[in-house]
C-alpha cells in the first residue's frame, strides 16, 4: 500500500513514484516546479485523467497553473479549478502550439507535453 507521503507521478511509459521530499520543501499549490526528469508540477495533481470544458477540482487547477507557467492566460479568475471557455482556449492555443490534437481536451499527450514542453 503507498502511503500517504507519496507523490504518484505517472507519466511516460511507467509510474513513478516520488516521496513529497524530493519537492521543496516550502511548495505550496501554484508553486511550480521541475521534478526529476519527468517534467514540471505545481502541487494540485500529480495525475493524468482527462479533462475538459465543464470540468472542475484539482487537476483543472494543475493544468491551469501549467498552462500559466507555459506562457498562456486562463481568465481573469486565474488557477481557480474550473475549466471555462478561457482554460478551454488556453488549451487549444498550447495544443495547437505543440501540433497535437486541439480538441480542447487534457488528455495523455496534453499533460504529457504542459508538463515538460514536449509533444509526443
Amino acid at each position: 500500500m503507498i502511503g500517504k507521503k507519496l507523490l504518484t507521478a505517472a507519466l511516460g511509459l511507467g509510474l513513478l513514484i516520488v516521496p513529497l521530499s524530493a519537492t521543496a520543501a516550502t511548495a505550496k499549490p501554484g508553486d511550480c516546479h521541475w521534478l526529476t526528469q519527468h517534467g514540471v508540477y505545481c502541487e494540485y495533481y500529480g495525475g493524468r485523467a482527462v479533462i475538459g470544458m465543464g470540468s472542475s477540482g484539482p487537476a483543472v487547477r494543475e493544468a491551469q497553473a501549467l498552462l500559466k507557467y507555459r506562457g498562456y492566460s486562463v481568465g481573469s479568475t486565474g488557477v481557480d479549478g474550473e475549466f471555462g471557455s478561457a482554460t478551454d482556449t488556453a488549451v487549444r492555443k498550447f495544443q495547437k502550439k505543440l501540433r497535437l490534437t486541439a480538441d480542447g481536451l487534457v488528455g495523455e499527450k496534453t499533460w504529457y507535453a504542459l508538463r515538460t514542453g514536449i509533444a509526443t
